[in-house]
């Protein structure tokens, strides 16, 4: 059975995004996938489903934008999902960001002036203001 409410964490990469739903109050996984190559020709999406079905196709030329939004695509069509929260592994915070935080404007701006730290994976995960949804 869904959780009332999960939990979606996503992990932005420079070419892929990692992804589980979770129960918030047992932790299990319920679905969880991986996006990759995207932005290329061969870019592709597998993933287990909250019904338990194995799901791989070619999403070829997504970005990370195109591939999060099939997969919220494909959760939703077994069941309807309503998330909870939504958590977004940062690579790098340099010593601001050393454990969760609720990601605002200030937080975004950081990150952005951060990105130097991580050039391959802090622009693609703040997406220039898609982590705050600006």
């Amino acid at each position: 059975m869904l959780a009332l409410f999960p939990i979606l964490v996503i992990n932005c990469g420079s070419s892929s995004l990692k992804f589980s739903v979770l129960d918030p109050e047992t932790e299990a996984v319920l679905a969880s996938g991986i996006a990759e190559r995207l932005r290329t020709d061969g870019a592709g999406l597998k993933m287990v489903g909250l019904d338990g079905v194995s799901h791989n196709e070619v999403i070829g030329g997504a970005d990370l934008r195109g591939a999060l939004l099939r997969i919220i695509e494909l959760l939703g069509r077994s069941q309807e999902l309503e998330i909870k929260a939504i958590g977004h592994r940062i690579v790098h915070g340099g010593a601001d960001f050393r454990r969760p935080v609720r990601v605002t404007e200030s937080v975004v701006r950081r990150i952005e002036e951060l990105a130097n730290l991580a050039p391959l994976h802090n622009p693609a995960e703040g997406n220039k203001r898609g982590a705050s949804g600006g």
